[in-house]
């Protein structure tokens, strides 16, 4: 450090500034095509006027409409391989600066123009390791103690990705399917069963659960906050029910929010580009005494439509606002109190597919639905000693939300005690109580969707037990837990688990689970009735035919049995490995089966195809989860994620269901690296599997580069999703909602905190 130069070695630049010039003789046939193209079109405009013979002129219109087409085809091809020469070439140029070690330069430059040692990285791999979480007990324990597959995604690893939204961030995950069904909505599950209405993932905020009821699934579209005051995500893949309850079958996300006092000062970001049009976040953090900091923010944001399969702009664009506060209250060092709210107003365009019973039967229309909410929440937190804490919270929550001609009103009301404590040397001890009231108010279309009835108050009473009981000073780990649920829908149910885990040494451990978990119906599944499609008459004189879904009081709770083994371990000093093995066994999984057709009794006359929800379907799934951490330099970090998955799922007769929402196996990839001049690189590589016949294999290349002016101000540029213009990540299931493409985009983002 100190004053030290910085010393290059000739030879290594001269090699990089040749790579430049490849790359510049790469592109030099993408102006020759402009040239090309621009003198075809030139040419085919001067003959359509200067011809003379105005009895062709429509011959000829023809012609130069074709052209184009071509012309714009072969522009769109060029334009692709070029950019993916260009992709290549810059991501040769990073492996070659990590070979060549230009790098171990930065260590000695001038403090002025460092970036803080722990800037890449954030954490050591002991660091990552020893990350403090709280999802897989309810209780601060370490990462590396944890018996259960969990993956952390911290500030540091968001910031370096260029992710603008919390759906992006999970993309990271190993376990864990994250597509776009078009620029707005999104597909999210962990270990198969993706949809938009997924419903066997449980997600959470801050402690406030954010899934709707109406479909136990996640509207993904309302889930945000400024990017920069998430802390940290932890996503558990697999059963989280003996502690969070029903739905929480495959997967807990936990989004985690930065305390206030991290929170101080002024935080300005503004973000514009071809698919981010705009986002502008303010934040500002300050204190009312020196025991209680506090923060307010504002964030809205336009993002651009995507694109229909020829490339064309579709009704797909976003707008949100949304604004909020936290405030925290430490009288003691054992006495907290937290106070946070958040309130968000929005449209979300989307192309809708509306049946009816007359001609022309299935409408497809461009629409704007307004989404908007607010919630409150409240957490008081006693420390007794570091063997005994408690907490109570409690929140509510509103969300009016508008899909297919629908707009439902769903009000949350949640009480939630916990203590957790030690008995004897062995066992630490937690219980828990809670309390859920769901208050909601449909207004739809009678003609498309009737809930029955309109307005309904249905509530959850739920109480947790868990032991960890341990041995040989901690490095033998067995925990018993279960939740105990009473819901309106199936009354009583029992999520137990029992997990161990062997701590091989201070950072090596392996582990193993057997737990049981529950999706409990939805309140569409027993009380909607919705016209999901219409097929036209086949002749004159016959009727058309209602496609129609009909909830049924005899659904019950789909359950599963899971058995899971995992290990994580420090290879080398630089390289980490997790890895997880499952296998699930479902039940009474829900499957749709058609009715007997009925004639309607009411005018306009046209037959009812009734579909009825059933318990008929069970399966099993089986998979491999790998996460590795490399640090090959003090300066470069590379870390991958890879997924196997198998579904085998089958009817009570013996029929296997032909299913197309998972892929086999997907792969991400990403590498930072710090340069000189407080200059910062990142990539991100993924591949996913084709989802059966609808939806082709596709990989993706993300790429930023950061540059920190100082401390206070940071500027970057990216570009998402550059191997393609466009493509397909997932056809939603119903809903109406068409899907679109995904495109190639741009940004660049300017952060000012002061």
């Amino acid at each position: 450090m100190g004053n030290a130069k910085v010393e290059f070695d000739k030879s290594k630049v001269y090699k990089i500034e040749k790579m430049i010039k490849n790359l510049e003789s790469e592109l030099s046939p993408f102006s020759d095509m402009l040239f090309q193209m621009a003198r075809t079109v030139d040419q085919r405009e001067k003959d359509l006027k200067g011809n003379g013979r105005e009895n062709k002129g429509n011959i000829y219109m023809l012609q130069h409409r074709t052209t184009q087409k071509v012309v714009k085809k072969r522009f769109n091809s060029h334009v692709d391989s070029c950019l993916n020469r260009l992709i290549v070439g810059l991501v040769s140029i990073c492996l070659f600066l990590l070979i060549a070690g230009i790098g171990s330069s930065i260590g000695s430059q001038d403090q002025d123009l460092s970036i803080p040692a722990k800037d890449l990285t954030q954490y050591s791999l002991e660091d990552l390791m020893n990350i403090e979480i709280t999802s897989a007990t309810k209780a601060p324990q370490k990462l590396s103690d944890a018996a259960a597959a969990i993956f952390v995604i911290p500030q540091e690893d968001i910031r370096r990705s260029g992710v603008t939204s919390i759906p992006e961030a999970l993309r990271m995950v190993p376990g864990v399917q994250a597509a776009k069904i078009d620029a707005n909505k999104w597909a999210i599950t962990a270990r198969g069963f993706n949809g938009r209405a997924a419903n066997k993932l449980l997600v959470l905020m801050d402690g406030r659960t954010v899934y709707t009821p109406i479909y136990s699934s996640v509207f993904w579209n309302n889930i945000d906050t400024i990017i920069e005051d998430i802390e940290r995500i932890e996503v558990i893949r697999g059963p989280g029910a003996s502690l969070w309850g029903a739905n929480a079958v495959n997967g807990v996300i936990n989004i985690i929010s930065k305390p206030a006092e991290k929170t101080q000062g002024v935080l300005a970001s503004a973000i514009t580009g071809t698919e981010e049009a705009g986002t502008v976040s303010l934040r500002y953090g300050g204190g009312l005494g020196d025991k209680t900091p506090f923060r307010i923010y504002f964030k809205g944001f336009e993002r651009d439509e995507a694109a229909d399969g020829e490339g064309n702009k579709t009704a797909d664009d976003w707008r949100y606002l949304r604004g909020g506060f936290r405030l925290e209250h430490k009288s003691d060092n054992r006495d907290i109190f937290t106070l946070q709210g958040d309130v968000f107003d929005g449209t979300c365009g989307e192309s809708v597919t509306s049946p009816s019973v007359f001609p022309p039967y299935n409408i497809k229309y461009d629409r704007d639905q307004t989404e908007k909410g607010y919630n409150l929440l409240g957490r008081w937190t006693q420390t007794f000693s570091n063997a005994s804490e408690a907490s109570f919270q409690g929140y509510y929550d509103r969300a009016v939300q508008g899909f297919h001609l629908t707009k439902a009103v769903v009000d949350t009301f949640d009480l939630d005690l916990q203590h957790r404590f030690s008995f004897g040397q062995l066992h630490d001890f937690t219980w828990g109580l809670g309390y859920r009231l769901y208050r909601d108010d449909f207004d739809t279309e009678p003609a498309l969707l009737v809930m029955e009835p309109s307005h309904r108050n249905y509530d959850i009473f739920s109480a947790f037990l868990q032991d960890e009981i341990s041995f040989f000073e901690k490095q033998l780990r067995f925990t018993l837990g279960s939740k105990f649920e009473y819901n309106e829908f199936t009354h009583f149910e029992v999520q137990p688990t029992a997990r161990v885990l062997w701590k091989l040494c201070k950072l090596n451990s392996l582990w193993a689970s057997v737990s049981r978990a529950v999706r409990t119906p939805a309140r569409g599944e027993r009380d909607a009735t919705s016209m999901l499609a219409v097929i036209p008459p086949p002749a004159r004189g016959q009727l058309p035919v209602a496609v129609t879904f009909m909830g049924s009081d005899y659904f019950n709770s789909e359950t599963l049995m899971s058995y899971e083994i995992g290990s994580r371990l420090q290879v080398t000093p630089m390289l980490i490995l997790d890895t997880a093995f499952y296998y699930n066994d479902y039940k009474d999984l829900n499957v749709n089966i058609f009715g007997t057709p009925v004639t309607n009794a009411l005018p306009p006359s046209y037959l009812i195809l009734p579909i009825h929800n059933t318990n008929n379907l069970k399966g099993k799934t089986y998979g491999f989860e790998l996460a590795a951490d490399w640090h090959p330099m003090e300066w470069s970090r590379i870390q991958a994620a890879y997924t196997f998955m198998d579904i085998d799922l089958e009817y009570d007769e013996g029929i296997r269901p032909d299913l197309h929402t998972d892929p086999g196996y997907y792969l991400s990839l990403r590498g930072s690296f710090d340069l000189p001049w407080n200059m910062e690189f990142d990539f991100w590589y993924r591949y996913m599997d084709n989802l059966g016949d609808t939806i082709d294999s596709y990989s993706t290349l993300d790429i930023r580069f950061g540059w920190k002016y100082n401390q206070q101000i940071e500027l970057s540029i990216a570009g998402q999703n550059l191997f393609d213009s466009h493509h397909l990540e997932f056809i939603p299931e119903s809903l109406g909602t068409t899907a679109t493409e995904v495109e190639r985009g741009f940004y660049a983002k300017l952060t000012w905190r002061f």
